[in-house]
C-alpha cells in the first residue's frame, strides 16, 4: 500500500534519528528515467466512444504510464481507471502518486477542490476567507462572497469567479486541514460528506500530497495594490511566517504517517531578497516543483517567454543543487514556445541544464507546450527522454565558458551565457550531436542553448550508421 514501506523507513528514524534525510531510501527510483508529469491526458487512460470515455485495459494504462518515475495529480487515474490503479500499485510500487491539492483556495464543489469544504468553511467559519479590505466595516464581513478575495474577480463567468483565498495563518483552519489532508492521502475521503462525489473513488491512498500554490512574500504582487487594507498587506513577512507554520503542521502529520508533502513554490526567484525563502522552505517539506525552473515571465498561455542566461542562471542552478544537497525532491516543469524552432531550443536549454544537476532518485523533469488544460489529447513527449545517456559520472565542470557533464553515454554541455560560444571536445574522439546527427571534434553552441552529444568509438561507426560526418 503507499506509505507502507515509507511507514517503516520512518519508524526505524525515530528509534534512531538520522543527522540528515540521506538516512532514509530515496523517494524515487534510482534508475528511472526522472520524467515526472504533472498532469496525464485524458487518452493515456480512456478512449473516447459515442461521446463517452470508456476505461482502456489496465495493460495499455501501466505501459502508458510505465515513462513516468512521478505522476502530481494522481487522482486522474482514480477517477478514471480503478483497474489500472489497482494494476500500477501491484506492479510499479515505486512510482511516486501523489494527491493534488490546491493549499490556499476552497470554492464548491465542482473540482479538486472538496478536500478544502467549501459548504462547511462558509456555513460554520467564513472567518477563514481572506477578505479585500479589514479597515471598512462595511466590507470585512466574510460571509458577504463579494467581500473575499477571488481567484478570478474579473470574470464571472470563469470556472474560478466562486473559487475564494483562505487565511492559511488562522490556526484553527491550519489544524482542521492538517486532519482533512491526513484523511485524503490515506484513502478516507469516501467519509467526507459529499453527495456529488461518492462516484469519485476517494477510497484511494495516495504516496503524499501535492501542495499546489505555495506562495510567499509575491503574493503582495497579486493582493497589495487591488487589496491595500487586505490582512497582510502591511505584514508580508507574517504571511510567509504563517505559511511556513501551515507547512510545518501538515508535514509533521504526514511524515508521521509515512507520507510525503511536495510542494509547487511559486516565487519570484530573481528577488535576491527572497533567496532565504527557499531555505526556511525546505524545512518543511520534502520536494519542491519549480515551474519557472531557469525561466521567468509568462506569455498569455502561462508559458515561460524569457529564460535566465550568465551569473543568474548559475545561482538558480545552485539552488537547484541545494535542494538535492537536502535530500528532497527537485521537480521541474517547464513550458516552451509552441514555436517549433524556438521551443525546440528552450526545451533543450531547460533539460539540458537538468541534466547538468540531475541527482537519481530526487529530480524529476517535464515539459510541455501545450496551450490547453491536461484534458488536451496530445501526449507531450521529447525523444530525448529515450536517448541511453546512462548514469551521471562527474558533477558539472566548467571549460571554454560552458557547463559540461559526463554520462556513462553522453556528455551534456549547456552553454547560458547572452552569445555562442565555440567548444573544443576531444582531439581524437568523434561525438554525435543527436540533433544534426552530426559526428563532431567541435561545436559551436547559440546563446542559452544545450547540447546533448553521444560517443562515436571510430569512423566506421559514423559511416555504418548513416550519420553525416
Amino acid at each position: 500500500m503507499p506509505g507502507l514501506f515509507r511507514i517503516c523507513l520512518l519508524f526505524c528514524a525515530f528509534a534512531s534519528p538520522p543527522t540528515s534525510r540521506s538516512s532514509f531510501a530515496p523517494p524515487l527510483p534510482t534508475t528511472g528515467s526522472g520524467i515526472g508529469v504533472t498532469f496525464l491526458r485524458m487518452p493515456e487512460l480512456v478512449k473516447n466512444q459515442g461521446g463517452k470515455n470508456i476505461p482502456l485495459d489496465a495493460e495499455v494504462v501501466f505501459k502508458n504510464l510505465s515513462r513516468y518515475d512521478a505522476v502530481w495529480l494522481s487522482q486522474d487515474i482514480t477517477w478514471n481507471n480503478r483497474p489500472a490503479w489497482n494494476l500500477l500499485q501491484k506492479k510499479s510500487p515505486g512510482k511516486l502518486m501523489l494527491g493534488y491539492v490546491c493549499s490556499l483556495s476552497s470554492q464548491p464543489r465542482t473540482s479538486f477542490e472538496y478536500v478544502f469544504d467549501y459548504d462547511y468553511i462558509n456555513t460554520y467559519h467564513p472567518e477563514w476567507f481572506l477578505v479585500k479590505d479589514t479597515k471598512d466595516p462595511l466590507k470585512a464581513d466574510p460571509r458577504n462572497p463579494d467581500n473575499r478575495i477571488r481567484w478570478a474577480p474579473s470574470d464571472k463567468n470563469s470556472y474560478s469567479y466562486n473559487r475564494f483565498y483562505l487565511d492559511i495563518g488562522n490556526k484553527e483552519f491550519q489544524d482542521w486541514a492538517v486532519q482533512r489532508l491526513l484523511k485524503y492521502v490515506s484513502g478516507k475521503a469516501g467519509e467526507f460528506d459529499y453527495t456529488l462525489w461518492k462516484n469519485r473513488n476517494l477510497d484511494y491512498s495516495y504516496d503524499g500530497i501535492a501542495f499546489d500554490n505555495v506562495v510567499f512574500r509575491s503574493i503582495r504582487v497579486r493582493f497589495n495594490k487591488p487589496y491595500p487594507n487586505w490582512k497582510y498587506a502591511d505584514d508580508i513577512d507574517g504571511w510567509k511566517n504563517a505559511f511556513l507554520t501551515y507547512l510545518g503542521k501538515v508535514h509533521k502529520a504526514l511524515a508521521a504517517n509515512g507520507y510525503l508533502l511536495v510542494v509547487n513554490f511559486s516565487f519570484y526567484w530573481e528577488l535576491t531578497r527572497e533567496e532565504s525563502d527557499l531555505y526556511d522552505l525546505a524545512d518543511t517539506v520534502d520536494g519542491i516543483m519549480h515551474e519557472w525552473a531557469i525561466g521567468y515571465g509568462t506569455d498569455g498561455a502561462g508559458r515561460v517567454n524569457r529564460h535566465w542566461s550568465g551569473e543568474t542562471w548559475l545561482r538558480y542552478i545552485e539552488r537547484h543543487e541545494a535542494i538535492l544537497k537536502r535530500d528532497l525532491i527537485d521537480w521541474w516543469a517547464c513550458y516552451p514556445s509552441t514555436d517549433p524552432n524556438l521551443g525546440r531550443e528552450q526545451f533543450m536549454y531547460a533539460y539540458c541544464s537538468f541534466l547538468l544537476v540531475k541527482r537519481p532518485g530526487y529530480s524529476l523533469f517535464y515539459a510541455s507546450s501545450d496551450k490547453g488544460l491536461h484534458r488536451n489529447d496530445k501526449v507531450p513527449w521529447y525523444g530525448e527522454y529515450d536517448l541511453p545517456i546512462g548514469q551521471p559520472l562527474s558533477e558539472r565542470y566548467l571549460k571554454d565558458n560552458c557547463w559540461f557533464r559526463d554520462y556513462t553515454n553522453a556528455r551534456i554541455v549547456v552553454n547560458p551565457a547572452e552569445v555562442s560560444r565555440k567548444i573544443a571536445l576531444d582531439r581524437d574522439k568523434q561525438w554525435l550531436e543527436e540533433r544534426s546527427k552530426e559526428a563532431l571534434t567541435e561545436l559551436t553552441l547559440p546563446p542559452k542553448s544545450g547540447r546533448i552529444l553521444l560517443p562515436v568509438s571510430s569512423g566506421a561507426d559514423v559511416q555504418n550508421s548513416g550519420i553525416k560526418k
